[in-house]
């Protein structure tokens, strides 16, 4: 099966860096308003702050975000190279897995992301417990997804965007769905 290119070349220098995500510069992906809620070095709950080198290259992230509107993407991640996949209620489908498998192993993506809200117009879970539920279902569907967190070459991410405060916060991950810190 033959990948898909995108529209616009991706920057070389994304793709060339094949350090692990350990070695990135996850920090600078917090825009202005992420800041508030905690400090750039915390953006990545996996990695702990003496594994965070600065680095002149970063490597794109993966977003996977519910598609209701809420603040320009963009501009919560200032500086980030964003791979952006959305649908409504964070419903994962064929063309999310293989968009999301796309960022991993031909854009070598550090992180997924995944960006929920607080004010979700879908019933039955709550913010946080849907976030989880993608990111299990992400683990399940996706060997490819599974074998890079396994690998630490990418870790998933799970942040809420609140609407009220406009300020984003991040979400616990259970230790299934995330690489450990051996």
């Amino acid at each position: 099966m033959r990948l898909c290119t995108p529209l616009r070349p991706w920057p070389a220098s994304a793709t060339r860096d094949r350090r692990p995500p350990t070695e990135l510069p996850i920090a600078s992906m917090a825009g202005s308003r992420a800041d508030a809620v905690f400090p750039p070095v915390d953006l990545h709950p996996l990695l702990p702050p003496d594994r965070q080198r600065d680095s002149a290259v970063d490597r794109p992230a993966a977003l996977f975000a519910c598609s209701d509107p809420h603040a320009d993407i963009d501009s919560l991640f200032t500086g980030a190279q964003l791979y952006t996949v959305r649908t409504a209620g964070l419903a994962i489908g064929p063309a999310v897995l293989a968009s999301l498998e796309y960022a991993i192993e031909q854009m070598n993506a550090a992180l997924v992301i995944i960006l929920g809200h607080d004010v979700c117009r879908l019933p039955g879970s709550t913010p946080d417990t849907r976030i989880r539920h993608t990111a299990a279902m992400l683990r399940k569907r996706s060997n490819i997804l599974t074998t890079a967190v396994s690998a630490r070459r990418c870790y998933l991410v799970g942040l809420c965007w609140q609407d009220r405060s406009e300020l984003i916060r991040p979400v616990t991950l259970d230790d299934t769905h995330r690489a450990s810190h051996r």
